[in-house]
């Protein structure tokens, strides 16, 4: 995925060049299908999925049935990722392909390097605040008295 792609999707407003190529480079293109699933709930948040286009359903395990809870279907909306600030992070729901498309997605460790340097600040307003509501329903880790 070139880093002029990911220029266009207003999650990354804010990072530097070489930030933004950082991830790119980092970070592996993955296509979206139908029904077939890409990280799954209770598994380690070793990757940082962000939507590039189409959709992909956020689904918990309730009662002995999948739930739909969530969808991720607004190009910047992400996933995961909590592993470069946590190393017990885990995905809250599982990311299943809605609608075809793309998603990029970048290891912890990479997505820890890019963002550490930021300023917490920064962070919180342009990498969580963005996806609203639907947080809470991917995950988080506390990291001292700021959630990530």
């Amino acid at each position: 995925m070139r880093a002029d792609e990911l220029r266009a999707i207003s999650l990354f407003d804010g990072l530097a060049d070489d930030q933004l190529a950082e991830l790119a480079g980092g970070g592996t293109e993955v296509r979206v299908e139908p029904g077939v699933d890409l990280f799954l709930e209770g598994e380690h948040a070793d990757f940082w999925w962000v939507l590039i286009d189409g959709a992909i359903d956020l689904l918990r395990h309730i009662g002995g049935e999948d739930s739909v809870v969530g969808r991720m279907d607004v190009p910047g909306r992400w996933a995961g990722g909590f592993r470069a600030w946590d190393e017990h992070g885990v995905y809250l729901a599982t990311g299943r392909g809605a609608a075809g498309g793309r998603v990029l997605r970048v290891p912890a460790e990479v997505l820890r390097r890019v963002i550490t340097p930021i300023r917490p600040k920064h962070l919180v307003s342009t990498i969580l605040i963005p996806s609203g509501a639907r947080f809470s329903l991917l995950g988080a880790c506390r990291t001292g008295s700021m959630l990530v």
